[in-house]
């Protein structure tokens, strides 16, 4: 099956470490994945984070990787694990198995829970389809003996609709500022990046107040829906940079170079 690359999709973290009180700011990147392209195999395409199961040849449903490689080894299995002469015909499984019924006469044969997955797994199908939303998710880890870290959820949907949440914790004495900025992008024509940040602050020991530091924010957005099919067709650039200060402006001069030209950026969530 012939492969159509999408833009370049990457997650980097920036550690810009600003010390609350001290104004220093240090440059110092904690984490970088490599840049990289996602194939789009059509309207069977997953989501980030889940691949084909393929019982069969033609089984598209999505399911996580080690999902995958238990079907690939009870197909390797199958053989061993049939009764020709029972009451089923050549496709009667020995005691204790049953049929997997991932698809339509799947009858390799498995452990009952293993039936009970991909059941499971057919039922989830159509939610984890690049055509239904898209999820970038974010681990936060800081550099440089920074005590703070986190996550970052974005999903957004065909509709326009979007959530947009995460969390920050400091564990040591001293406070801080955060500040997240995430960014999808349909990188035809014009370009246009759709982006959603936040920033807050947490507490740390020699301050009152909190050390968790959270957001949740759900929308919706014409502008996504209007870009949605070119961006199912052509691809989309993804990107997000996380500090502890709230140089937000840092941060999305940093996503910029991840999600490709951007001539119009339109701020879906926060200012920046």
């Amino acid at each position: 099956m012939s492969r159509r690359l999408i833009a370049v999709a990457a997650a980097t973290v920036l550690s810009l470490l600003g010390l609350i009180g001290g104004g220093v700011a240090v440059a110092a990147p904690a984490h970088t994945a490599s840049p990289a392209a996602q194939p789009v195999y059509g309207p069977d395409t997953c989501i980030l984070g889940y691949v084909w199961r393929e019982a069969k040849a033609n089984d598209h449903v999505c399911v996580t990787s080690d999902r995958r490689a238990q079907t690939q080894d009870d197909n390797a299995q199958a053989a061993s694990r049939v009764n020709p002469t029972g009451p089923y015909g050549p496709d009667t499984c020995v005691q204790g198995y049953v049929w997997r019924e991932a698809v339509a006469n799947d009858h390799v044969c498995v452990v009952p829970q293993r039936r009970d997955d991909a059941r499971a797994d057919n039922a989830a199908a159509a939610g984890r389809l690049l055509s239904a939303h898209i999820v970038i998710p974010a681990t936060i880890v800081f550099g440089g003996g920074v005590p703070v870290g986190g996550w970052a959820n974005l999903t957004v949907y065909p509709d326009g609709s979007y959530n947009f949440s995460g969390h920050f914790h400091v564990s040591g004495a001293t406070s801080y500022n955060v500040g997240i900025v995430m960014a999808i992008s349909d990188p035809t024509g014009a370009g246009t990046a759709f982006v959603f940040s936040d920033k807050g602050h947490v507490a740390g020991t020699f301050e009152p107040g909190s050390r968790d530091y959270d957001f949740n924010q759900s929308g919706n957005n014409p502008a996504i829906k209007n870009a949605w099919n070119n961006m199912m067709q052509h691809g989309y650039g993804w990107g997000w940079s996380s500090n502890a200060s709230w140089d937000l402006v840092g941060l999305l001069n940093e996503v910029k170079t991840y999600i490709g030209y951007a001539q119009t950026v339109i701020q879906i969530v926060g200012a920046i």
